[in-house]
């Protein structure tokens, strides 16, 4: 009896060895992707055009910061709140001591800006600052 030999011996040994190669490459492309959407995601902050002003002084820092977008909307502490709820929101705030922080956008109205300043002061905080660009 015989018995054929399918492959020669030189090919068996390399059919044994694992290829990195592709494995590298789909490695470094997941890499890629993954840095640029962590990079998307991570990216927060306000599209707040602030007015100008000569004489500023730095702000202190506050754990409080009331924003007024242009369209009228507000955010405190970078949550979008109703106009209806601001006080609400304020008035939950535990430490009332802390400096209030407003930043305006130079396009939105007067009035919103006094409401935001009138809502701080009704709920308790009594320190309150406007932001500006210097």
């Amino acid at each position: 009896m015989k018995f054929l030999k399918t492959l020669p011996s030189n090919e068996d040994e390399s059919l044994n060895e694992i290829n990195i190669a592709p494995l590298t490459d789909c490695m470094i492309v997941l890499l890629i992707i993954f840095m640029l959407a962590g990079s998307v995601f991570t990216q927060k902050g306000f599209n707040i055009d602030l007015p100008h002003a000569k004489n500023s002084v730095d702000l202190v820092r506050s754990e409080v910061s009331i924003t007024v977008y242009a369209d009228g909307r507000y955010a405190v502490n970078g949550e979008q709140v109703s106009k209806s709820d601001l006080f609400a929101r304020l008035s939950k705030l535990e430490n009332k001591d802390t400096p209030v922080s407003i930043t305006a956008d130079s396009k939105s109205s007067y009035g919103d800006v006094i409401y935001a300043l009138d809502a701080a002061k009704q709920a308790g905080l009594p320190q309150a600052e406007l932001a500006v660009d210097s």
